[in-house]
């Protein structure tokens, strides 16, 4: 019999845990495991994608700041999806992902508990350091966390965090990193660095806001062969810290003509960088790619992958980097150094600090064999401690241990 899992996530368009949630779902295997999923808010990007798998996307329609009232008639209709799902069968077990969905879903489950028949049990994830003692999202966490059966952490400073954080059983916390197709995010071939430069266009197709001409001929185009080319990938909002990239890159042009910055995503910054880069006289040196919604072509054509992040548990678009033979420089903070070991698989600089992260930006931009040797470790680094196979087995035996132990 199969192994039947509902994956409950609070929202479902472009983001870590979203990306996360496709790549697991599409690789389970589908001779052990029926998967469904049910999004907390509207049905967005990801969940399209995942509904082009042929697995059952539901959507509980609730507001991103839904009230008190919201959040418990959703409870309500969370736990009878427990036991409706599946055609009617209801689910074996419960992943969820996200504060409001690991909240939502461990009173959900409590609530099953209640009625005849055996509950689910339930796997919630931690993927993030964000949370604070301040956030009434983590606090509600807070006292539902022990109505799960096990909390996956994407990284051992996740684990660490939640120790501090909560009274949580070391044997209840399970690490399990994340992981990266190696086949799909793999050094780059021949032809692919001059074909991503090639579709970013000329400064022609992206206006700038002034009468920003330059006496450089290569001035505003990225695509030129001796440009230096610095890239990032991933959702706009604060906690990424683009702004930091953004005035890092600033202050290392200055002396550093031939350098540009690319940067793919979107999300409720974008205005606010936008206009950043516009206040900096930036504008013919920065493009902006929008969501992309495969950014593996994008890789080959970077010089130098930065991730400027202030929190992070385990960066998926820093791992792809690594994969695709990316020099990196990233912040230190969280998960991160469990991916780069500094000065070898990569270069790490404090949070926050854009002057650190312009020096490092000029050193690399002057030392091509360095960055050679950095791109070709991390490639072995991801090889060795990151492959997507091994994330996906390991999340498999967690379901069938405890499907097995429910009698399931």
């Amino acid at each position: 019999m199969k192994l039947r899992l509902l994956f409950v996530i609070t929202t479902s368009d472009f983001g870590g845990s979203e990306s996360f949630l496709y790549r697991l779902v599409s690789r389970m295997d589908p001779e052990r495991f029926d998967i469904e999923v049910c999004s907390l808010c509207p049905v967005g990007r990801t969940a399209e994608q995942i509904r082009e798998l042929g697995i059952v996307v539901t959507s509980l329609n609730m507001h991103r700041r839904a009230k008190p009232a919201q959040m418990l008639t959703a409870t309500f209709r969370l736990a009878r999806l427990f036991r409706k799902s599946f055609g009617g069968r209801g689910a074996h077990g419960v992943q969820s992902l996200l504060y409001r969905a690991n909240v939502l879903a461990a009173a959900a489950r409590r609530l099953t508990r209640l009625a005849p028949g055996s509950a689910p049990f339930l796997v919630t994830g931690q993927r993030s350091l964000i949370p604070t003692g301040r956030s009434l999202d983590f606090r509600a966490q807070q006292l539902t966390r022990d109505w799960a059966d096990r909390v996956v952490a994407v990284s051992k400073a996740v684990k660490q965090e939640l120790h501090q954080t909560e009274s949580i059983a070391d044997e209840k916390v399970v690490v399990i990193q994340n992981g990266i197709d190696l086949e799909h995010f793999s050094p780059p071939a021949p032809g692919e660095r001059s074909a991503a430069r090639a579709a970013w266009g000329p400064a022609s197709e992206y206006p700038a806001s002034d009468d920003s001409a330059s006496d450089n001929p290569a001035s505003g185009n990225p695509a030129s062969e001796d440009a230096f080319v610095i890239g990032a990938v991933g959702r706009f909002h604060g906690p990424k810290g683009l702004d930091v990239l953004i005035r890092a890159f600033a202050k290392a042009r200055q002396t550093r003509e031939h350098m540009w910055l690319v940067l793919a995503g979107d999300g409720p910054d974008d205005a606010a960088l936008r206009a950043l880069v516009d206040s900096l006289g930036l504008q013919d040196a920065v493009r902006f790619l929008g969501f992309q919604k495969d950014p593996r072509p994008l890789y080959p054509g970077f010089d130098l992958y930065v991730l400027p992040s202030l929190k992070e548990g385990s960066p998926n678009a820093l791992l792809e980097a690594m994969g695709r033979g990316c020099a990196c420089v990233a912040s230190n903070v969280g998960g991160v150094p469990e991916a780069i070991i500094d000065g070898e698989s990569g270069c790490l600089v404090p949070p926050s600090d854009p002057d650190a992260l312009a020096r490092v930006l000029l050193e690399l931009a002057d030392d091509p064999d360095r960055r050679r040797r950095l791109a070709d470790a991390a490639r072995e680094r991801v090889e060795s401690h990151f492959d997507l196979e091994q994330m996906i087995r390991a999340h498999e035996e967690l379901y069938l241990s405890l499907g097995a132990d429910s009698g399931a």
